[in-house]
Order: structure tokens, then C-alpha cells, then sequence
């Protein structure tokens, strides 16, 4: 198992509520004054990767409707396992909550079922965002559609590399399932932080990385790297130049989404839970927050209900445990 994380990992973000501009909330005012004190987001990604920006966008906003500062705990390792953990033990009072992904709620401890729990352990609250993998390579290896790509794998097998977040992540779960479809043979390497990956494909030293698509247009912008495709069945209507890896001539059906939502240990009680699921569809529902995550490459979720969003997250659990029995994580 992944040593502890650090301290620095580890430290906690307090946000003000003037963090971000979206009006208060009516629920603050509930009759039973939930909540009283500030609410600890507990975020399974080290600090200054994209799940973490993400994760301190969503922890601001709901501080605002909240009207309770948000404090994040970082704490990154076990491909989120630990986190995951953390939040479980904690007591089902809506105080401590989870920053949630697939890599954590479901990839984890359907690998390691030592881990003892499944996503029907949580309090499947409200869906954040969704985004489609996306696979990125360096801007100086030569290649422009995953087509390409998958004829210099061929030339050079075992010499191409691809990074990803994690050993047992929604993310390694991608690039396998990729490579294993294009019938390749690609060096995996796994990366604890998201901001290390990138670093290391800058410099070169990996040739590709599996990311959400608002990390990879994020990487094509800043650094001219190269998208070639995302892993979904339609091209997203948040960046619809950007192709999918299934219109090439040899991947079909390759579809991977990281999505994330606001999860709890379960047993909470109903009011809290509801309080927490309101917040959540009134930023959601917000205009200007909606443009924000478009314009960085995520499809926010639509409001739903909590009901919906646990089906949602069941029927991905089942998908998911499908896909790593055809192609099960090393």
C-alpha cells in the first residue's frame, strides 16, 4: 500500500465566503439549521492537480449556499482508497463530506476488495460535473490522430509510454481498456499527482497521458501537446473539435467518463441530506457557474435528483466491475 500522504499533501484550504460569485442559498435558513459550523471536503487528489481545482471550485460555491465556510483535506493515495475510508468512518452527520469520482467509489475496491465497502456505502448525494476520458500525447512525437498513434505503437512496441493518475483509477482503467482495444503493447506508468504527470509530459519523458478532457485542453493550450481524441461515443458539446478516439479506423466503443459529485457516509439524516442535494442543484442551476465549467471542457451535471444520481452512479458500479473482469488492473 501507497505510503501516508503528507503534510503538505494533507493541508487543509479554507474558503472565504466571498470565494465565488453565486448568490446564497434559502436553505442555510432551514428551520433545523443545518449546517452550524464549517464542513470538511475531503479530496482523494494531492493539491494543485485538476481534481483539486475542481474539488475547491465546488467546495467554494457550496460554502456559499451553505453559508459555512468549506475546509478541503487532501488526501491523495490507494488510488483514493484512503480518502474513501476516511469519509466511511466519519459520522453520518453532513460535516464531513467527499469530493467523489469513480476512481475511489468504484474502480478501487472493486480491485481491492480488502478495501470492504462498494458504492452503496455512501450517501450518494448530488453529481458535480462529467467529463469524457480524453487521450493526450507530447506535442513533439510526430502524431496527429489516434490512428497515427496506434501505427507508431505498432512500429515500437513497448517503447511508447502513457501515464496516468493512479495504479487502480478510473484513469489506468482507460488506458488499458485503450490499449488492449487497439491491440498495442504501450509502457503504463502511474502517477500519485496529476500536476507530476503533466510535468513529465513537458519534459518528455512519457509520450502520452489519459486524463479528463479539461486537463487535456487545458495541456493542449498551455503547451501545444496534442488531443487525439476523447474516449466517448459522440464528440462533447463543450469542445466539439476535439474528436473521438472511436472515429479512427481500428477503436470502437471505447467509452470512459470521469464524473464527480458530492458524496457522505451513508445514514444521514434526511433533512441534512436534502439541505446538502439543494445546494448542490441551485449551483448547478447557476448560469454563470455553468459557462465557467463549459468553457473548461466539463459538461456540469443537470440538476437531478438524489435518486437519480444513485441509479446513475449503481449502473456505472456495474459497468465498470464488467470492464475490469474482461480487463482486470496489475
Amino acid at each position: 500500500m501507497p505510503a501516508q500522504p503528507s503534510l503538505r499533501e494533507r493541508r487543509s484550504f479554507l474558503f472565504s465566503l466571498g470565494a465565488f460569485g453565486i448568490g446564497c442559498n434559502a436553505s442555510a435558513s432551514a428551520a433545523f439549521s443545518f449546517p452550524k459550523r464549517p464542513l470538511t471536503l475531503v479530496v482523494p487528489y494531492a493539491v494543485g492537480g485538476e481534481a483539486d481545482t475542481t474539488a475547491r471550485r465546488m467546495a467554494a460555491a457550496l460554502a456559499l449556499q451553505l453559508a459555512q465556510p468549506v475546509v478541503l483535506d487532501n488526501m491523495p493515495g490507494a488510488s483514493g482508497g484512503l480518502a474513501a475510508r476516511r469519509v466511511l468512518r466519519a459520522r453520518a452527520d453532513g460535516y464531513t463530506v467527499m469530493f467523489g469520482t469513480p476512481s475511489e467509489v468504484v474502480v478501487a475496491p472493486a480491485v481491492n476488495p480488502q478495501w470492504g465497502y462498494q458504492a452503496s456505502d455512501f450517501s450518494l448525494i448530488a453529481m458535480y460535473g462529467r467529463a469524457p476520458m480524453a487521450l493526450v500525447v507530447r506535442s513533439g512525437l510526430g502524431v496527429q490522430s489516434i490512428d497515427a498513434f496506434i501505427d507508431k505503437a505498432r512500429d515500437l512496441p513497448g517503447r511508447l509510454s502513457i501515464g496516468a493518475t493512479g495504479r487502480q483509477s478510473l484513469q489506468a482503467l482507460a488506458a488499458q481498456a485503450l490499449t488492449r482495444a487497439a491491440d498495442v503493447q504501450l509502457l503504463h506508468v502511474s502517477y500519485q499527482s496529476g500536476s507530476q504527470l503533466m510535468i513529465d509530459l513537458v519534459s518528455g519523458r512519457i509520450d502520452a497521458v489519459m486524463v479528463p478532457l479539461p486537463a487535456a485542453l487545458l495541456q493542449a493550450r498551455q503547451f501545444g501537446h496534442i488531443v487525439l481524441g476523447t474516449l466517448s461515443a459522440m464528440r462533447n458539446p463543450a469542445s466539439p473539435q476535439t474528436p473521438t478516439v472511436n472515429e479512427g479506423r481500428t477503436l470502437k466503443g471505447v467509452v470512459f467518463d470521469m464524473w464527480a459529485g458530492l458524496l457522505a457516509p451513508a445514514g444521514l439524516a434526511p433533512e441534512v441530506a436534502e439541505a446538502l442535494h439543494r445546494a448542490m442543484q441551485v449551483i448547478l442551476a447557476d448560469a454563470t457557474f455553468h459557462a465557467l465549467r463549459v468553457g473548461l471542457g466539463d459538461l456540469p451535471a443537470h440538476p437531478m435528483s438524489a435518486a437519480d444520481f444513485e441509479q446513475f452512479v449503481l449502473i456505472e458500479e456495474a459497468r465498470l466491475r464488467a470492464v475490469l473482469r474482461q480487463s482486470p488492473l496489475i
